[in-house]
């Protein structure tokens, strides 16, 4: 909603058919390159859907490293603390 407030102007200059309080109009990708459908199953959907999927995973399997680091009183630097610091 910010970048679209942000926009405002531009967006309704460039495109003034679009209703851009809409709930689609907010998913601004799939309304830039005017893809018909619900925005809800565009690619960009999907693909933040499979980044926030493993952001998830990441979480989960960093918390094993960082509760057994904490058991044990040490810095984690394994699994994937090894490759972030």
């Amino acid at each position: 909603p910010l970048t679209i407030y942000f926009l405002s102007g531009w967006l309704q200059s460039q495109y003034p058919d679009v209703n851009w309080f809409a709930h689609d109009s907010g998913h601004l990708l799939e309304m830039l390159f005017g893809w018909q459908g619900s925005p809800h199953f565009g690619p960009f959907h999907l693909l933040s859907t499979v980044f926030i999927g493993g952001g998830f995973y990441l979480i989960a399997a960093g918390w094993r490293t960082l509760y057994s680091a904490q058991k044990a009183g040490k810095l984690a630097t394994t699994g994937l603390y090894a490759y972030v610091r």
